[in-house]
């Protein structure tokens, strides 16, 4: 609807050409009048609007990110500009950012004389009256620049100078706006017609707003003036034009084409004509303010008709009645002051209201731009690879948190025993009625009690459904749909026939005697599994196992074990989160391990014969030893993988990696050298810039020495590819968490609207909801992140490659060790195998054991497939 009548072609939008060269709908600006190649209304209103136009509809675009104009400025932190129209939007600037509008002279006087408006009873009268000013003003040897509101009405005009004089001209808008510049370079000169006659040049443009450009004037637009004998001589040197003119004669038309007034010594220059007030002042003020500059004479003037859309809001049809009873002619304007001024208040009223709306839109978009720090400080501080195993231990540790609330500081029995009770029982159970409750006849009775108490009410209400409120009246009843329901809900089948003999209360009756005896006959000894001792705890340790693949036992977390006591739940807490810790600080040793030899041993690079020297350069790269390509062909991959792990458990957790930096620190005494040592052996990129960052007591770690920055980095050094994959991860899981969200706020604030008709203030509700939501989705992050990242690898050269270029971005560069390039392919491997001969093939890697296919039987005997039992922890 929206697409059909509010917007409208060649005003809102043009059909044309896109960059693609197929017919395309385009947003014009309303302010600037140019076209915005490439943007889209959302909310499927640009997909209307095509299938409107018909031309193909584009697939509709989802949300990335989202701001107000009014909060991106206030990102700067220091905010300061200039324009000639400002003083109109002094108030905004002062309320929105606190911006003080100071108003500088002009550099020359100015001298341009703006005419009161001439106000026409319809529209088709003012455009008229446009035209014979056109022809009045260009005649005389005066440029003229006339200002439309659309693309629309800029070609109507065009069409009715050409068809009532012929007269030359430029129409600058959304359709040439490629040609601007030329345009708007000729619109201040003169030219010969096709009378021989030398008159000013005619240009018709869209909204002037944002041109940025300064219409240069010819001198022969310049006229002097000089006073002779009560009448003004007017000459044009450069064209030796002489007009003399009388300003006691009303019907001479030429004072009024020059502007003449006493005093007058330079007249002419640029005239313009606003077609229409714009709703906001300032769009007015900038077409007026094209003539007239730096001293320049020039005159303008706007043409209003009552049925302007400005004039609508606040005269209506009845004016123009009114003004045709009290004599009004067809033609004549009026022309007063008070007039002016008039439609000045009515801008103000618009202008007022429009401030309003961005105000409220700005209030709105409160919630989202505290929400976009918060979210975008986390996802730049991933980016740079800066402090990600903090992020991911935060995330860690609130899961941890959430599970031990669950679990253990709330009666997780009373929780489940609440939501079966709702799921087989359709009856909702308050879980604090539940709570301590741990014998099953108990707990049995309560529910069964309280579905009974629920009975009558359900009955009643399905029955006033199916038979009305008058149930004595059987015609009103719905006896099919009536005794479906009684079968399906209670097992009662009853005919139609005999519903039509029963009154109201018999039916409900039986109805009500076979629900309590569905409840009492129902089977509740499913509740015993919850109510077995430790249960909670089992949970929590299963939960522990699933999440982390930890082992914990539930008798860990007993403080008394034979009365089933919990300990403390920061005990259980402290419990748990070690258990977690252990098992990422082996993930640290093993993940990089892996990674490599997946890399190079894998599927894809089986046969690779540069797979030996990639491992080569890997281990003297990281660890600083030398292995012979002998040396790693003639082990298998589990033997070579057991003597890289203990490398890297040397380094990072027997104390080799202090060793080395220590060594360096003693080596190179000079901060400088050390550093271009420290970056060389770790590959690394530290700056003095870093060290006092990190010495600094604001840095996130507080105040460190430049020991403990070096064993950080070189620590970041050692576990880079975990730290690709968590950067992957947590990248993949924020953007798209962001994405959904973005659309869930859309749709909340086109709906939350509508709780103003329950006199409830939409914004608050608004803020509740978005922060709601938000919350969610930082809880939907970090299960997502948890559920990954003790389980998740990344598989295949490309990914990490991809990774690794995103660290290198900032501060660190990849490791590459040589040998990248000649793993890229198996196909250049293999021809350059082949080109060496028999003799110089490299020695194939040795297997203990017969290769095993993913989807081939196991070996152990178990029958399953060997992805799922030995070969899903195999390398």
């Amino acid at each position: 609807l929206r697409a059909h009548v509010v917007f409208e072609r060649d005003k809102d939008y043009v059909v044309d050409r896109g960059r693609t060269g197929e017919m395309e709908i385009i947003i014009v600006d309303e302010y600037t009048g140019r076209k915005m190649i490439g943007r889209q209304w959302s909310d499927g209103l640009h997909q209307a609007i095509e299938a409107k136009e018909r031309v193909t509809i584009k697939q509709e675009t989802q949300t990335l990110a989202t701001i107000t104009l009014q909060n991106f400025f206030k990102l700067y932190k220091s905010l300061a500009g200039m324009t000639g129209t400002a003083m109109t939007e002094s108030e905004e600037f002062t309320k929105i950012y606190k911006l003080e509008v100071v108003a500088i002279p002009t550099n020359r006087p100015v001298i341009r004389a703006d005419n009161d408006d001439r106000v026409y009873r319809t529209e088709r009268e003012k455009w008229d009256a446009i035209i014979e000013e056109i022809k009045l003003v260009s005649d005389a040897g005066r440029p003229v620049l006339v200002g439309t509101t659309s693309v629309e009405k800029s070609e109507m005009l065009s069409k009715m100078l050409k068809q009532k004089y012929g007269i030359e001209h430029e129409v600058l808008n959304a359709r040439y706006h490629e040609r601007e510049a030329q345009i708007v370079a000729k619109a201040g000169q003169t030219h010969v017609n096709a009378h021989g006659e030398r008159v000013g040049n005619v240009t018709i443009a869209t909204n002037m707003a944002g041109r940025g450009t300064d219409i240069k004037l010819a001198p022969e637009v310049l006229f002097e003036v000089k006073h002779e004998s009560g009448k003004y001589v007017v000459t044009q040197p450069q064209l030796g034009k002489t007009f003399t003119i009388n300003p006691r004669d009303e019907n001479d038309q030429l004072q009024w084409a020059f502007q003449l007034s006493p005093g007058a010594k330079m007249v002419g220059g640029l005239h313009v004509i606003g077609t229409e007030r714009h709703t906001a002042r300032r769009i007015d003020n900038q077409l007026r303010g094209r003539s007239g500059r730096q001293g320049d004479p020039g005159s303008s003037r706007f043409y209003v008709s009552l049925q302007d859309e400005l004039m609508k809001l606040f005269a209506g049809e009845w004016t123009i009645r009114v003004l045709g009873f009290l004599g009004m002619k067809e033609g004549e304007a009026i022309e007063d002051k008070r007039i002016s001024k008039g439609i000045l208040r009515a801008q103000k009223k618009v202008e007022e209201r429009n401030f309003l709306a961005r105000k409220n839109l700005l209030e709105y978009d409160e919630v989202m731009d505290r929400q976009r720090t918060i979210f975008y400080g986390m996802r730049q501080q991933v980016l740079r690879g800066d402090g990600i195993d903090q992020v991911i231990w935060k995330m860690i540790g609130e899961s941890i948190d959430d599970a031990v609330e669950k679990y253990v500081t709330k009666d997780y029995v009373a929780e489940v025993c609440s939501e079966w009770a709702r799921v087989n029982f359709e009856v909702q159970v308050d879980p604090e009625d539940l709570r301590g409750i741990r014998k099953l006849a108990e707990l049995e009775d309560l529910i069964k009690n309280q579905a009974k108490n629920d009975v009558d009410s359900i009955v009643s209400t399905e029955l006033n459904e199916y038979m009305g409120e008058d149930r004595e009246d059987k015609t009103g009843w719905d006896i099919k749909r009536l005794s479906s329901w009684a079968m399906t809900k209670f097992s009662v089948q009853l005919s139609q026939a005999e519903i039509r003999r029963m009154d109201a209360g018999e039916l409900e009756e039986i109805l009500r005697e076979k629900a309590i005896g569905q409840i009492e006959a129902r089977d509740c000894t499913e509740l015993e599994k919850y109510l077995a001792p430790n249960y909670a705890m089992q949970q929590l340790c299963a939960w522990a196992e699933e999440k982390f693949g930890v082992k914990v036992e539930p008798t860990e977390l007993l403080a008394d074990a034979q009365r089933g006591i919990a300990k403390p739940a920061d005990e259980i807490r402290a419990i748990i989160e070690k258990r977690a810790r252990d098992a990422y600080a082996l993930r640290e040793i093993q993940y990089p391990v892996d990674h490599l030899l997946t890399y190079c041993f894998g599927e894809a690079n089986a046969d690779n014969p540069y797979a030996a020297d990639y491992v080569r350069q890997w281990v003297a790269g990281k660890f600083g030893v030398e292995m012979t390509l002998d040396e790693i062909r003639g082990q298998s991959v589990r033997k070579l993988r057991d003597h890289l792990l203990g490398l890297q458990e040397a380094w990072i957790e027997d104390g080799k990696l202090e060793e080395e930096v220590d060594r360096l620190i003693a080596a190179y005494p000079q901060q400088e050298e050390l550093l271009k040592a420290f970056n060389r052996r770790f590959v690394s990129n530290i700056t003095t810039d870093d060290v006092q960052r990190w010495s600094s007591p604001e840095s996130a770690g507080g105040a460190g020495t430049l020991r403990d920055l070096l064993i950080a980095r070189g620590r970041a050094f050692l576990r880079r590819e975990l730290t690709d994959l968590e950067q992957f991860v947590l990248i993949q899981i924020l953007d798209q968490s962001w994405k959904d969200h973005l659309y869930a706020m859309d749709m909340l604030k086109n709906s939350i609207g509508l709780h103003a008709f329950a006199e409830r203030d939409p914004r608050v509700l608004y803020k509740k909801q978005g922060y709601r939501y938000f919350e969610e989705m930082l809880a939907g992050v970090r299960d997502k992140v948890t559920d990954l990242i003790f389980r998740a690898q990344l598989m295949g050269q490309q990914e990490a490659r991809s990774n690794y270029n995103v660290t290198a971005a900032v501060h660190d560069t990849e490791v590459n060790y040589g040998v990248a390039e000649a793993l890229a392919g198996s196909e250049h491997a293999t021809a350059a195998g082949e080109a060496q001969g028999e003799a110089a093939r490299p020695k194939t890697i040795v297997r203990e054991t017969p290769r095993v296919g993913r989807n081939d039987p196991c070996p152990c005997g178990s029958g399953k497939k060997y992805k799922k039992c030995c070969g899903a922890n195999a390398v």
